[in-house]
């Protein structure tokens, strides 16, 4: 039975509907970056009034395919312009070469200069080992390092690289996304 895009459309589903609830509670960041053969938008909203977030995020690569997570992270702020979060990411793949999805453990990073904190360093890491991975998936992971600007009160523009694999059975290793983006972040 042929699996093709199973899991990509399960998490694409579940990511849709965490927008529609995000939309209705107040949500805390939209972010959208792209290159030549690349786009990603992502979002992430808080959870009641607690440290907990939601994170949703969809990628669509032209010729390598489609990359979406749904993840839960607790984040904890610094100061008002910096954050780290830690959590976990359901991370669903759709490639040429097959289909699947893992669990991710891992977090990301928002770090503003204090003497210029219109400026900021950025990352993320997130990593699916086989033991958390599913059907024929060995691992997946995902990295990413940005330099961010506060253009507005509520906007950031950034420049980032960030690449997605995925090595699974009998298929070998795929990436997904690799390179350099441009994007923005905007803050309700």
């Amino acid at each position: 039975m042929k699996t093709q895009g199973r899991w990509l459309g399960m998490v694409f589903s579940l990511v849709l509907i965490q927008v529609a609830w995000v939309e209705q509670a107040a949500s805390e960041s939209l972010s959208f970056n792209l290159r030549n053969d690349a786009a990603r938008l992502e979002f992430m909203a808080p959870l009641g009034s607690g440290d907990l977030a939601y994170t949703a995020s969809l990628l669509h690569h032209e010729d390598d395919g489609d990359y979406a997570t749904l993840g839960l992270e607790l984040v904890q702020k610094m100061d008002k312009h910096s954050y780290v979060g830690l959590g976990l990411a359901l991370m669903a793949f759709d490639v040429e070469e097959g289909d699947g999805a893992g669990l991710g453990v891992g977090g990301f990073v928002r770090y503003a200069f204090p003497t210029m904190p219109a400026l900021a360093f950025g990352g993320q890491l997130y990593y699916s080992p086989d033991v958390i991975a599913f059907d024929d998936v060995d691992r997946i992971w995902e990295a990413a390092l940005r330099l961010e600007l506060r253009v507005m009160d509520q906007a950031d523009v950034y420049v980032g690289y960030r690449r997605v694999n995925v090595d699974f059975e009998p298929q070998g290793e795929a990436n997904i996304d690799e390179g350099g983006h441009l994007g923005f972040r905007f803050y309700f």
